[in-house]
């Protein structure tokens, strides 16, 4: 499985989820409660900064289709050369939903 990259060091890095979309009735889902959920590999969190705790709930995009966003703030240290499991849920009107997504820290070079 290829994985999906975030940056060590002095960067923001975001998640984002879009297009969430009933696959019967072909509507959006525009009002769901999205969150993410960022651990190791042996399952524990992944790094928290003063403030911050798991899981981040992932705001709707407005205007849009089904598109949740959130901002992983700079002060969260991960480690070069890691790897971190993502698992984003959502739920709306009785509907849900589960992904799990995986992520590897590097550094960044250009």
């Amino acid at each position: 499985m290829q994985a999906f990259i975030i940056f060590t060091g002095n960067n923001d890095n975001y998640i984002e989820i879009s297009g969430l979309q009933d696959a019967i009735s072909g509507l959006f889902f525009n009002a769901a409660t999205v969150v993410v959920h960022v651990r190791e590999l042996d399952g524990s969190d992944a790094p928290e900064p003063s403030g911050f705790t798991w899981p981040a709930t992932l705001d709707y995009v407005s205007g849009s289709n089904g598109i949740y966003r959130v901002t992983l703030d700079k002060a969260i240290v991960w480690v070069t050369g890691t790897r971190y499991i993502a698992t984003v849920t959502m739920v709306e009107s009785g509907a849900d939903g589960e992904w799990i997504i995986d992520l590897l820290a590097k550094t960044r070079s250009s």
